[in-house]
Protein backbone atom coordinates (compact mmCIF):
# COMPACT_ATOMS: atom_id res chain seq x y z
CA UNK A 1 0.00 0.00 0.00
CA UNK A 2 2.94 2.24 1.06
CA UNK A 3 4.59 1.70 -2.71
CA UNK A 4 1.41 2.20 -4.73
CA UNK A 5 0.49 5.70 -2.11
CA UNK A 6 4.06 6.43 -2.89
CA UNK A 7 4.02 5.86 -6.95
CA UNK A 8 -0.25 7.68 -6.95
CA UNK A 9 1.96 10.71 -5.31
CA UNK A 10 4.37 11.05 -7.95
CA UNK A 11 2.83 10.64 -11.22
CA UNK A 12 0.10 12.98 -10.03
CA UNK A 13 2.74 15.53 -8.90
CA UNK A 14 4.60 15.02 -12.32
CA UNK A 15 1.58 15.67 -14.38
CA UNK A 16 0.89 19.12 -12.17
CA UNK A 17 2.09 22.76 -12.49
CA UNK A 18 4.30 24.11 -9.81
CA UNK A 19 0.79 25.80 -8.78
CA UNK A 20 -1.22 23.29 -8.59
CA UNK A 21 1.37 21.28 -6.48
CA UNK A 22 2.06 24.20 -3.87
CA UNK A 23 -2.10 24.56 -3.72
CA UNK A 24 -2.77 20.87 -3.35
CA UNK A 25 -0.27 21.52 -0.11
CA UNK A 26 -1.99 23.98 1.43
CA UNK A 27 -5.01 22.74 1.10
CA UNK A 28 -3.86 19.36 2.51
CA UNK A 29 -2.24 21.20 5.81
CA UNK A 30 -5.34 23.20 6.05
CA UNK A 31 -7.52 20.01 6.13
CA UNK A 32 -5.69 17.33 7.37
CA UNK A 33 -2.51 18.88 8.97
CA UNK A 34 -0.45 16.41 7.67
CA UNK A 35 1.18 14.93 4.00
CA UNK A 36 3.01 12.66 2.58
CA UNK A 37 6.93 12.60 2.25
CA UNK A 38 6.87 13.00 -1.54
CA UNK A 39 3.62 16.26 -1.73
CA UNK A 40 6.38 17.90 1.05
CA UNK A 41 9.21 17.42 -1.11
CA UNK A 42 6.94 18.82 -3.97
CA UNK A 43 6.43 21.78 -2.09
CA UNK A 44 9.78 22.34 -0.59
CA UNK A 45 10.83 22.60 -4.17
CA UNK A 46 8.37 24.12 -5.46
CA UNK A 47 7.21 27.33 -3.39
CA UNK A 48 9.94 29.60 -4.53
CA UNK A 49 9.24 29.57 -8.02
CA UNK A 50 7.63 32.90 -9.70
CA UNK A 51 4.55 31.33 -10.68
CA UNK A 52 3.56 30.43 -7.25
CA UNK A 53 0.75 33.28 -6.72
CA UNK A 54 1.05 36.00 -3.89
CA UNK A 55 -2.18 35.03 -2.60
CA UNK A 56 -0.58 31.47 -1.79
CA UNK A 57 2.41 32.66 -0.40
CA UNK A 58 0.75 35.46 1.75
CA UNK A 59 -1.56 32.65 3.03
CA UNK A 60 1.30 30.87 4.86
CA UNK A 61 2.23 33.19 8.12
CA UNK A 62 -1.46 32.23 8.94
CA UNK A 63 -1.27 28.77 8.58
CA UNK A 64 1.60 28.94 10.66
CA UNK A 65 -0.12 30.58 13.27
CA UNK A 66 -2.73 27.83 12.49
CA UNK A 67 -0.46 25.15 13.48
CA UNK A 68 0.54 26.51 17.12
CA UNK A 69 -3.18 26.20 17.95
CA UNK A 70 -3.23 22.80 16.32
CA UNK A 71 -0.58 21.13 18.20
CA UNK A 72 -2.12 22.30 21.71
CA UNK A 73 -5.23 20.59 20.92
CA UNK A 74 -3.13 17.23 19.40
CA UNK A 75 -4.38 17.80 15.73
CA UNK A 76 -0.73 18.35 14.51
CA UNK A 77 3.13 18.10 15.46
CA UNK A 78 6.00 19.60 15.30
CA UNK A 79 7.16 17.92 12.10
CA UNK A 80 4.60 20.12 10.57
CA UNK A 81 5.49 23.01 11.76
CA UNK A 82 8.95 22.48 10.95
CA UNK A 83 8.00 21.63 7.53
CA UNK A 84 6.15 24.49 7.05
CA UNK A 85 8.66 26.77 8.44
CA UNK A 86 11.42 25.31 5.84
CA UNK A 87 8.56 26.60 3.15
CA UNK A 88 8.44 30.05 4.02
CA UNK A 89 12.60 30.23 4.39
CA UNK A 90 13.09 28.51 0.45
CA UNK A 91 9.79 31.10 -0.01
CA UNK A 92 11.91 33.90 1.32
CA UNK A 93 14.88 33.15 -0.70
CA UNK A 94 12.52 34.89 -3.98
CA UNK A 95 12.32 38.30 -3.22
CA UNK A 96 9.16 38.76 -4.89
CA UNK A 97 7.56 36.10 -2.51
CA UNK A 98 9.39 37.34 0.53
CA UNK A 99 8.33 41.00 0.55
CA UNK A 100 4.67 39.42 0.15
CA UNK A 101 5.61 37.62 3.44
CA UNK A 102 6.99 40.39 5.17
CA UNK A 103 3.47 42.38 3.94
CA UNK A 104 1.42 39.52 5.79
CA UNK A 105 2.83 39.06 8.89
CA UNK A 106 5.23 36.66 8.77
CA UNK A 107 8.71 38.76 10.98
CA UNK A 108 6.45 39.01 13.42
CA UNK A 109 4.55 35.48 13.36
CA UNK A 110 7.89 33.58 13.20
CA UNK A 111 9.30 35.97 15.94
CA UNK A 112 6.24 35.58 18.40
CA UNK A 113 6.82 32.04 17.64
CA UNK A 114 10.71 32.01 18.80
CA UNK A 115 9.80 33.58 21.78
CA UNK A 116 7.69 30.95 23.11
CA UNK A 117 8.99 27.68 21.82
CA UNK A 118 11.63 25.34 23.47
CA UNK A 119 11.71 22.85 20.89
CA UNK A 120 15.53 23.47 19.40
CA UNK A 121 14.28 21.74 16.44
CA UNK A 122 11.55 24.28 15.86
CA UNK A 123 13.34 26.82 17.32
CA UNK A 124 16.03 26.31 14.54
CA UNK A 125 13.47 26.21 11.72
CA UNK A 126 11.95 29.51 13.14
CA UNK A 127 15.88 31.18 12.88
CA UNK A 128 16.26 29.79 9.87
CA UNK A 129 13.06 31.61 8.37
CA UNK A 130 13.95 34.73 10.58
CA UNK A 131 17.43 34.78 8.68
CA UNK A 132 16.02 34.77 5.13
CA UNK A 133 12.75 37.11 6.05
CA UNK A 134 15.53 39.80 6.94
CA UNK A 135 16.99 39.84 3.55
CA UNK A 136 14.94 42.56 2.57
CA UNK A 137 14.87 46.22 4.27
CA UNK A 138 10.82 45.76 4.92
CA UNK A 139 11.95 42.58 6.83
CA UNK A 140 14.76 44.21 8.44
CA UNK A 141 12.04 47.10 9.81
CA UNK A 142 9.45 44.61 10.96
CA UNK A 143 12.21 42.38 13.13
CA UNK A 144 13.49 45.93 14.41
CA UNK A 145 9.98 46.74 15.23
CA UNK A 146 9.64 43.70 17.08
CA UNK A 147 11.72 45.97 20.20
CA UNK A 148 13.90 44.04 21.55
CA UNK A 149 14.70 41.55 18.24
CA UNK A 150 18.19 42.86 18.26
CA UNK A 151 19.02 42.73 21.78
CA UNK A 152 17.60 39.12 21.84
CA UNK A 153 20.01 37.44 19.19
CA UNK A 154 23.20 38.18 21.43
CA UNK A 155 21.78 37.07 24.51
CA UNK A 156 20.79 33.99 22.81
CA UNK A 157 23.64 33.70 20.85
CA UNK A 158 26.58 33.21 24.19
CA UNK A 159 23.50 32.70 26.85
CA UNK A 160 20.51 31.55 25.79
CA UNK A 161 18.93 27.94 24.65
CA UNK A 162 20.48 28.03 21.50
CA UNK A 163 24.20 28.64 22.19
CA UNK A 164 25.24 25.46 22.41
CA UNK A 165 23.91 24.09 19.33
CA UNK A 166 26.35 24.86 16.25
CA UNK A 167 23.56 25.78 13.37
CA UNK A 168 21.53 27.87 15.40
CA UNK A 169 24.47 30.14 16.24
CA UNK A 170 25.06 30.43 12.50
CA UNK A 171 21.62 31.18 11.91
CA UNK A 172 22.09 34.20 14.79
CA UNK A 173 25.33 35.72 13.03
CA UNK A 174 23.72 35.47 9.77
CA UNK A 175 20.74 37.05 10.78
CA UNK A 176 22.68 39.84 12.21
CA UNK A 177 24.69 40.50 9.27
CA UNK A 178 21.43 40.26 7.02
CA UNK A 179 20.24 42.74 9.09
CA UNK A 180 22.94 44.92 9.03
CA UNK A 181 23.09 44.91 5.41
CA UNK A 182 19.41 46.30 4.99
CA UNK A 183 19.29 48.58 8.40
CA UNK A 184 20.61 51.56 9.13
CA UNK A 185 19.39 51.88 12.72
CA UNK A 186 20.18 48.18 13.29
CA UNK A 187 23.59 48.44 11.99
CA UNK A 188 24.01 52.13 14.04
CA UNK A 189 23.19 50.11 17.44
CA UNK A 190 25.41 47.06 16.41
CA UNK A 191 28.42 49.91 16.12
CA UNK A 192 27.57 50.90 19.62
CA UNK A 193 27.12 48.65 21.46
CA UNK A 194 28.01 44.91 20.14
CA UNK A 195 30.50 45.44 17.86
CA UNK A 196 33.31 44.01 20.11
CA UNK A 197 31.09 40.68 20.52
CA UNK A 198 31.73 40.22 17.38
CA UNK A 199 34.91 41.13 16.89
CA UNK A 200 35.61 38.42 20.07
CA UNK A 201 34.31 35.76 17.63
CA UNK A 202 36.67 36.26 14.00
CA UNK A 203 39.51 34.05 16.25
CA UNK A 204 36.03 31.21 16.52
CA UNK A 205 35.07 28.34 13.52
CA UNK A 206 32.34 31.10 12.73
CA UNK A 207 34.12 33.87 12.04
CA UNK A 208 33.01 34.39 8.42
CA UNK A 209 29.18 35.40 9.99
CA UNK A 210 30.87 37.17 12.76
CA UNK A 211 33.23 39.71 10.15
CA UNK A 212 30.38 39.81 7.77
CA UNK A 213 27.98 41.68 10.88
CA UNK A 214 31.15 43.98 11.65
CA UNK A 215 31.59 44.47 7.76
CA UNK A 216 28.21 44.93 6.78
CA UNK A 217 27.82 47.55 9.69
CA UNK A 218 30.62 49.36 8.49
CA UNK A 219 28.87 49.80 5.14
CA UNK A 220 26.81 52.65 6.99
CA UNK A 221 28.34 56.09 7.18
CA UNK A 222 27.62 57.03 11.00
CA UNK A 223 28.07 53.74 12.57
CA UNK A 224 31.23 53.33 10.56
CA UNK A 225 32.73 56.65 12.33
CA UNK A 226 31.69 55.07 15.93
CA UNK A 227 33.64 51.86 14.59
CA UNK A 228 36.46 53.82 14.08
CA UNK A 229 36.74 55.75 16.67
CA UNK A 230 36.00 52.94 19.32
CA UNK A 231 36.58 49.55 18.05
CA UNK A 232 39.53 50.46 15.11
CA UNK A 233 42.52 48.38 17.05
CA UNK A 234 40.14 45.71 18.07
CA UNK A 235 38.56 45.18 14.95
CA UNK A 236 42.30 45.00 13.12
CA UNK A 237 44.04 42.95 16.16
CA UNK A 238 41.01 40.43 16.03
CA UNK A 239 41.18 39.93 12.59
CA UNK A 240 44.78 39.06 12.21
CA UNK A 241 44.61 36.91 15.11
CA UNK A 242 41.54 35.24 13.64
CA UNK A 243 42.96 34.87 10.01
CA UNK A 244 46.55 35.55 10.53
CA UNK A 245 47.13 36.21 6.86
CA UNK A 246 45.26 39.36 5.57
CA UNK A 247 46.80 40.53 2.06
CA UNK A 248 46.22 44.37 2.50
CA UNK A 249 46.36 45.28 -1.24
CA UNK A 250 44.20 42.50 -2.59
CA UNK A 251 42.48 39.51 -2.20
CA UNK A 252 42.26 37.57 -5.41
CA UNK A 253 41.83 34.18 -4.85
CA UNK A 254 40.83 34.56 -1.08
CA UNK A 255 37.48 33.24 0.89
CA UNK A 256 35.25 35.72 1.51
CA UNK A 257 36.31 36.26 5.26
CA UNK A 258 39.78 37.31 3.64
CA UNK A 259 38.01 39.65 0.93
CA UNK A 260 35.63 41.35 3.96
CA UNK A 261 38.82 42.16 6.04
CA UNK A 262 40.54 43.37 3.48
CA UNK A 263 37.65 45.75 2.83
CA UNK A 264 37.52 46.75 6.22
CA UNK A 265 41.22 47.27 7.31
CA UNK A 266 40.44 49.81 3.44
CA UNK A 267 37.33 51.53 5.42
CA UNK A 268 39.04 52.05 8.79
CA UNK A 269 41.84 53.36 6.65
CA UNK A 270 40.33 55.68 4.38
CA UNK A 271 37.95 55.06 2.16
CA UNK A 272 34.40 56.08 2.79
CA UNK A 273 31.98 53.14 2.33
CA UNK A 274 29.87 53.25 -1.50
CA UNK A 275 27.14 50.64 -0.82
CA UNK A 276 25.18 52.15 -4.11
CA UNK A 277 28.38 51.85 -6.33
CA UNK A 278 30.82 49.44 -7.39
CA UNK A 279 32.50 49.12 -4.33
CA UNK A 280 31.89 47.21 -0.54
CA UNK A 281 28.59 46.04 -1.79
CA UNK A 282 27.81 43.65 1.76
CA UNK A 283 28.29 39.80 2.68
CA UNK A 284 24.58 38.41 2.85
CA UNK A 285 23.63 34.81 3.77
CA UNK A 286 20.35 33.05 2.90
CA UNK A 287 19.81 29.98 3.52
CA UNK A 288 19.30 27.06 1.44
CA UNK A 289 20.00 24.40 3.80
CA UNK A 290 23.73 24.48 2.41
CA UNK A 291 26.38 22.81 5.16
CA UNK A 292 26.52 25.49 8.14
CA UNK A 293 29.80 26.60 7.55
CA UNK A 294 29.58 27.32 3.67
CA UNK A 295 27.50 29.44 2.19
CA UNK A 296 27.32 33.48 1.67
CA UNK A 297 27.30 36.12 -0.97
CA UNK A 298 29.87 38.81 -1.34
CA UNK A 299 29.71 40.91 -4.45
CA UNK A 300 32.95 42.07 -5.86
Amino acid sequence: FFVLSFEMDWLRSWTQTAEERCSEAVEGILTSGELSDTVWGNFHGDINKDEIPASLIGALPSLLEGLVEREAEGRSTPVTRCRLLTAISKAATNPKHCAVLVENGAVAQVYAQWQKDTDITIVTELLGALRNLILLPAGGEAFMATGDGLERLFTELDKGQVSSKVECKVHILSMIANLASVNEFAAFNLSRTHAQTLCNKFSSNLNRFAIAGVYNTMLWENALQIVKGTHADAIKDGLVKGLTDIVLDNCEGKSMEYCMAHRMVRLLQEEAPDVEGTKFKPARFPWNNQPIFSGGELEH
